[in-house]
């Protein structure tokens, strides 16, 4: 933001004859150069930082088991149904288990 208002700053003060033009257009290349730099640096710290999202965010969260897990059945998350499969034994309906990794989409579970 701070580059554009030099790069019009000084435009408008070399055009109008306030600044010698050479030191308009060095203003306006400093401008241009750290724009550019910031541009880059913002792409790059994006492409850098990933948002979990699917089944692999919800690894170490706590779910409740919407229909008995023998081993399948149904987990609820945040109000969102999943498919799960609990590790050993079993999980009645309504007792709440910690979702320890996935499997596509299926979750699976251990109890909590």
């Amino acid at each position: 933001m701070a580059a554009r208002l030099v790069l019009v700053g000084a435009l408008v003060l070399g055009l109008s004859g306030v600044i010698p033009a050479w030191l308009m257009w060095s203003l306006v290349l400093g401008a241009a150069v750290v724009a550019l730099a910031d541009f880059l640096l913002t792409l790059w710290l994006r492409q850098r930082t990933s948002v979990p999202a699917g089944p692999e965010a919800l690894i170490g969260r706590t779910a409740v088991a919407r229909t008995p897990l023998d081993p399948d059945g149904f987990v609820v998350i945040d109000g969102e149904r999943w498919q799960a499969r609990i590790e050993t034994g079993h999980a009645d309906e309504g007792e709440q288990v910690a979702v320890v990794g996935s499997d596509g989409l299926c979750l699976q579970v251990r109890r909590a």
